[in-house]
């Protein structure tokens, strides 16, 4: 991730995550997007991540199961709706590991 990337907006970050043409580099947008994720701005994320014309699955799985915890709690319901449009069992085995780290004490 160049310097200007890591500085973007989260915009910039959430359309550099869903393009990005290697592992690596979805790690580290995916990364930077997490350490940015804030109990403001995470659901605007997700529904970004949403509407990407890139839309895939498990772009928005791993991001919810990495920000998952019991603070986000408006995340139960984004889980509870995704889980029932989505196809992917990996992205489907991380909503429910998400979902686990929400419900923890």
């Amino acid at each position: 991730m160049t310097e200007h990337e890591a500085k973007g907006s989260i915009e910039e970050l959430v359309e550099a995550y869903q393009t990005a043409r290697s592992a690596y580099m979805a790690e580290q947008y995916l990364d930077e997007l997490v350490a940015r994720s804030t109990l403001d701005n995470y659901l605007a994320i997700i529904h970004q991540m949403k509407q990407h014309a890139k839309f895939h699955e498990l772009d928005v799985s791993l991001y919810i199961n990495d920000i998952a915890k019991p603070e986000f709690s408006g995340l139960m319901e984004v889980i509870t709706e995704l889980r029932k449009t989505f196809k992917d069992k990996d992205a489907l085995e991380d909503l429910e590991e998400a979902e686990a780290k929400i419900r923890q004490p």
